[in-house]
Protein backbone atom coordinates (compact mmCIF):
# COMPACT_ATOMS: atom_id res chain seq x y z
CA UNK A 1 0.00 0.00 0.00
CA UNK A 2 2.85 2.37 0.84
CA UNK A 3 4.40 1.55 -2.55
CA UNK A 4 1.13 2.49 -4.30
CA UNK A 5 0.96 5.80 -2.42
CA UNK A 6 4.52 6.59 -3.48
CA UNK A 7 3.58 5.69 -7.06
CA UNK A 8 0.62 8.10 -7.04
CA UNK A 9 2.72 10.90 -5.54
CA UNK A 10 5.31 10.25 -8.25
CA UNK A 11 2.59 10.28 -10.91
CA UNK A 12 1.13 13.61 -9.74
CA UNK A 13 4.65 15.06 -9.45
CA UNK A 14 5.33 13.87 -12.98
CA UNK A 15 2.01 15.31 -14.14
CA UNK A 16 3.18 18.64 -12.79
CA UNK A 17 6.86 18.49 -13.77
CA UNK A 18 6.87 16.19 -16.82
CA UNK A 19 4.64 18.48 -18.83
CA UNK A 20 4.96 22.20 -19.39
CA UNK A 21 2.28 24.26 -17.70
CA UNK A 22 0.76 27.44 -19.07
CA UNK A 23 -0.58 30.63 -17.55
CA UNK A 24 -3.02 30.84 -20.46
CA UNK A 25 -5.39 28.29 -21.98
CA UNK A 26 -4.80 26.66 -25.37
CA UNK A 27 -8.30 27.71 -26.44
CA UNK A 28 -10.67 30.55 -27.16
CA UNK A 29 -14.35 29.87 -26.46
CA UNK A 30 -15.12 29.19 -30.12
CA UNK A 31 -12.46 26.39 -30.17
CA UNK A 32 -14.36 24.33 -27.58
CA UNK A 33 -16.24 21.20 -28.60
CA UNK A 34 -18.18 18.58 -26.73
CA UNK A 35 -17.92 14.86 -27.44
CA UNK A 36 -20.15 12.57 -25.34
CA UNK A 37 -17.78 9.66 -26.05
CA UNK A 38 -15.24 11.28 -23.72
CA UNK A 39 -17.58 10.95 -20.73
CA UNK A 40 -16.94 7.93 -18.55
CA UNK A 41 -14.47 6.19 -16.34
CA UNK A 42 -11.18 5.38 -18.03
CA UNK A 43 -8.62 2.99 -16.53
CA UNK A 44 -4.98 3.16 -17.46
CA UNK A 45 -2.71 0.20 -18.02
CA UNK A 46 -0.70 1.67 -15.14
CA UNK A 47 -1.69 0.24 -11.75
CA UNK A 48 -4.69 1.90 -10.09
CA UNK A 49 -4.78 5.00 -12.30
CA UNK A 50 -8.22 6.16 -13.34
CA UNK A 51 -9.70 9.18 -15.11
CA UNK A 52 -13.36 9.94 -14.41
CA UNK A 53 -14.67 12.43 -16.96
CA UNK A 54 -18.11 13.95 -16.37
CA UNK A 55 -20.10 16.60 -18.18
CA UNK A 56 -20.20 20.00 -16.53
CA UNK A 57 -21.72 23.24 -17.82
CA UNK A 58 -21.81 23.91 -21.56
CA UNK A 59 -18.86 22.26 -23.27
CA UNK A 60 -16.86 21.90 -20.05
CA UNK A 61 -16.03 18.59 -18.40
CA UNK A 62 -14.90 17.74 -14.87
CA UNK A 63 -11.91 15.39 -14.70
CA UNK A 64 -11.13 13.46 -11.53
CA UNK A 65 -7.80 11.66 -11.55
CA UNK A 66 -7.71 8.86 -8.98
CA UNK A 67 -4.61 6.95 -8.01
CA UNK A 68 -3.70 4.27 -5.50
CA UNK A 69 -5.36 4.43 -2.10
CA UNK A 70 -8.05 6.72 -3.55
CA UNK A 71 -5.99 9.93 -3.74
CA UNK A 72 -7.77 12.32 -6.09
CA UNK A 73 -7.05 15.43 -8.10
CA UNK A 74 -9.94 17.46 -9.54
CA UNK A 75 -9.79 19.53 -12.75
CA UNK A 76 -11.98 21.48 -15.13
CA UNK A 77 -11.32 20.01 -18.55
CA UNK A 78 -11.93 21.56 -21.95
CA UNK A 79 -11.95 19.66 -25.24
CA UNK A 80 -10.41 21.87 -27.89
CA UNK A 81 -10.60 21.43 -31.65
CA UNK A 82 -7.62 23.05 -33.30
CA UNK A 83 -7.98 22.51 -37.05
CA UNK A 84 -8.40 18.71 -37.23
CA UNK A 85 -6.67 17.98 -33.91
CA UNK A 86 -8.28 17.48 -30.49
CA UNK A 87 -6.57 18.68 -27.33
CA UNK A 88 -7.60 18.46 -23.69
CA UNK A 89 -6.82 21.55 -21.59
CA UNK A 90 -7.04 20.93 -17.86
CA UNK A 91 -7.08 23.45 -15.03
CA UNK A 92 -7.25 22.64 -11.30
CA UNK A 93 -10.57 23.26 -9.62
CA UNK A 94 -10.30 25.38 -6.50
CA UNK A 95 -9.50 23.06 -3.65
CA UNK A 96 -11.45 22.98 -0.42
CA UNK A 97 -8.44 23.35 1.82
CA UNK A 98 -7.75 24.80 5.20
CA UNK A 99 -4.87 27.01 4.14
CA UNK A 100 -5.10 30.65 5.08
CA UNK A 101 -6.43 33.23 2.66
CA UNK A 102 -2.98 34.76 2.68
CA UNK A 103 -1.47 31.55 1.32
CA UNK A 104 -4.34 30.92 -1.10
CA UNK A 105 -3.90 34.38 -2.63
CA UNK A 106 -0.39 33.35 -3.71
CA UNK A 107 -1.38 30.20 -5.60
CA UNK A 108 -2.08 30.56 -9.31
CA UNK A 109 -3.77 27.68 -11.14
CA UNK A 110 -2.05 26.73 -14.40
CA UNK A 111 -3.22 24.94 -17.52
CA UNK A 112 -1.72 21.82 -18.99
CA UNK A 113 -2.81 20.35 -22.27
CA UNK A 114 -2.74 16.99 -23.94
CA UNK A 115 -3.06 15.74 -27.49
CA UNK A 116 -6.07 13.44 -27.88
CA UNK A 117 -4.97 10.87 -30.44
CA UNK A 118 -8.11 8.77 -30.12
CA UNK A 119 -11.30 8.60 -28.01
CA UNK A 120 -12.91 5.38 -29.21
CA UNK A 121 -12.50 2.49 -28.57
CA UNK A 122 -9.64 3.54 -26.27
CA UNK A 123 -8.66 6.97 -24.97
CA UNK A 124 -5.15 7.62 -26.27
CA UNK A 125 -3.40 10.79 -25.10
CA UNK A 126 0.07 12.34 -25.27
CA UNK A 127 1.56 15.41 -23.67
CA UNK A 128 4.14 17.80 -24.98
CA UNK A 129 7.49 16.17 -24.28
CA UNK A 130 9.22 18.13 -21.52
CA UNK A 131 12.57 16.74 -22.68
CA UNK A 132 12.00 18.03 -26.22
CA UNK A 133 10.74 21.38 -24.90
CA UNK A 134 13.76 21.77 -22.59
CA UNK A 135 16.17 20.99 -25.46
CA UNK A 136 14.50 23.69 -27.56
CA UNK A 137 14.59 26.10 -24.61
CA UNK A 138 18.29 25.46 -23.87
CA UNK A 139 19.20 25.82 -27.56
CA UNK A 140 17.27 29.11 -27.75
CA UNK A 141 15.01 27.70 -30.49
CA UNK A 142 11.75 27.44 -28.53
CA UNK A 143 9.42 29.96 -30.22
CA UNK A 144 7.38 30.53 -27.05
CA UNK A 145 7.75 32.82 -24.10
CA UNK A 146 8.40 30.69 -21.04
CA UNK A 147 10.35 30.60 -17.79
CA UNK A 148 11.97 27.77 -15.87
CA UNK A 149 10.82 28.10 -12.27
CA UNK A 150 11.92 25.62 -9.59
CA UNK A 151 12.10 22.80 -12.12
CA UNK A 152 8.83 23.67 -13.85
CA UNK A 153 8.55 24.95 -17.39
CA UNK A 154 5.95 27.71 -17.23
CA UNK A 155 4.67 28.91 -20.58
CA UNK A 156 3.78 32.60 -20.54
CA UNK A 157 2.81 32.79 -24.23
CA UNK A 158 -0.65 33.96 -25.25
CA UNK A 159 -3.39 31.62 -26.46
CA UNK A 160 -2.74 32.66 -30.07
CA UNK A 161 0.99 31.92 -29.70
CA UNK A 162 0.28 28.56 -28.02
CA UNK A 163 -2.06 27.52 -30.83
CA UNK A 164 0.46 28.50 -33.49
CA UNK A 165 3.14 26.50 -31.67
CA UNK A 166 0.93 23.41 -31.32
CA UNK A 167 0.05 23.49 -35.03
CA UNK A 168 3.77 23.22 -35.82
CA UNK A 169 4.70 20.83 -32.98
CA UNK A 170 2.12 18.24 -34.07
CA UNK A 171 4.20 17.68 -37.20
CA UNK A 172 7.41 17.00 -35.21
CA UNK A 173 7.76 13.35 -34.12
CA UNK A 174 9.67 14.03 -30.85
CA UNK A 175 7.47 16.91 -29.71
CA UNK A 176 4.94 14.68 -27.93
CA UNK A 177 5.37 11.80 -25.52
CA UNK A 178 4.55 8.18 -26.23
CA UNK A 179 0.80 7.77 -25.85
CA UNK A 180 -0.92 6.77 -22.62
CA UNK A 181 -3.78 4.37 -23.26
CA UNK A 182 -6.98 4.16 -21.20
CA UNK A 183 -9.86 1.71 -21.55
CA UNK A 184 -13.44 2.68 -20.73
CA UNK A 185 -14.98 0.87 -17.79
CA UNK A 186 -18.65 0.13 -17.27
CA UNK A 187 -19.06 1.24 -13.64
CA UNK A 188 -22.28 -0.67 -13.08
CA UNK A 189 -20.57 -4.00 -13.72
CA UNK A 190 -16.93 -2.80 -13.47
CA UNK A 191 -16.16 -4.37 -16.82
CA UNK A 192 -14.32 -2.90 -19.80
CA UNK A 193 -16.63 -0.86 -22.05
Amino acid sequence: MKKLTIYFIAFISCLLTCVPVSLFPIFNDDDLVFKPALIGVWKSDLPDLEYNIRKSEGTRYVLTITGPVAEQALFNAYLVKLDTVLLLDILPIQLDTQISQYHFFHYIPVHSFYLIRQIHPRLVISSLSIEWMERQFEAGTLPLDCKMMRGYMVLTASTVELQSFIRKAIKIPDAFTAPAIFRKVNIKNNIPG
